[in-house]
């Protein structure tokens, strides 16, 4: 009890917006646009992309953190059924503070909340 833990999120949250581009969509554009573009006036054209390098939008989202509040295991036929019931701690990113607050931040910035959760104890990653 009351110790953090680190847990898996659910699947419709784990992932961040890639925005709906692929990196072979970004390329063929790049050929298109490199098509387009006078190479005597733009000699260096070639260099110039959308994509940033080094970008983590592609990235999943984090383990989600939370102090345990409590621990159930309830008898089912067919063996038992346990559950931690976890206080969700938010991450900058994830309340609503702008893009430019949130990265303001410093990495390790944790938000308390009173939310709680019941998740399995399979999806426990670490304290």
């Amino acid at each position: 009890m009351n110790d953090a833990v680190f847990y898996l999120q659910r699947v419709g949250t784990a992932a961040r917006s890639t925005g709906g581009r692929s990196r072979e969509d970004e390329d063929s554009t790049l050929e298109q646009r490199k098509r387009e573009v006078d190479e005597e006036k733009y000699p260096e054209f070639y260099r110039k992309t959308d994509r940033v390098k080094g970008s983590n939008q592609a990235l999943p989202k984090p383990f989600g953190i939370g102090i345990i509040v409590q621990v159930s295991a309830q008898d089912r036929e067919g063996g038992s059924h346990n559950r931690i019931r976890v206080r969700k701690m938010y991450r900058p990113e994830d309340t609503c503070m702008t893009e430019e607050e949130a990265f303001a931040k410093d990495i390790n910035y944790l938000l308390w909340s009173n939310e709680t959760v019941s998740i399995d104890p399979k999806q426990l990653r670490g304290k």
